[in-house]
């Protein structure tokens, strides 16, 4: 029993041992935040990211939702139903909140990196970060106004 536990001792030493730089090698297929936050350009594109959000989480099936159980809405033949009566399920095409939070998510990541680049004058830097808090600020309002 003793050269059992003995083995299995020195197994795990030398695994523990083993993946010490395995464990810290950086990814080789994406930027860490460190690399990637350095000019007003990398703000920019990451704003695009925020607003390429907002295009994916306000389609058409927001609006069915919050005003489908209103009679503002006309249900033909083609449209779907359960919006009208009240019958949402998670399976209901549409019904998916992870747009919106990935778009908040997308926000706050700016908010939190941006004001680290340099050389980015203080006015620019307002206007983003503005933009991330308003755009967080909208989705929230709509999360809210559907639930």
């Amino acid at each position: 029993m003793q050269k059992i536990s003995l083995i299995i001792l020195i197994a795990c030493g030398m695994l523990s041992a083993g993946c010490n730089k395995f464990l810290d090698e950086r990814p080789q297929s994406e930027l860490t935040p460190k690399e990637f936050w350095k000019t007003e350009d990398d703000i920019k594109a990451a704003m695009a990211g925020v607003y390429d959000g907002v295009q994916g989480a306000f389609d058409d099936n927001w609006v069915y939702w919050g005003d489908g159980r209103t009679d503002n809405m006309d249900v033909t033949q083609y449209g779907n139903k359960q919006y009208s009566q009240n019958g949402l399920s998670a399976t209901t095409a549409g019904t998916d909140w992870a747009p919106f939070y990935v778009t908040i998510l997308r926000a706050n990541t700016v908010m939190k990196y941006a004001p680290g680049v340099k050389n980015v004058t203080p006015a620019n830097m307002d206007q983003y970060i503005a933009q991330c808090l308003t755009v967080r600020a909208y989705c929230y309002f709509w999360l809210v106004r559907l639930w």
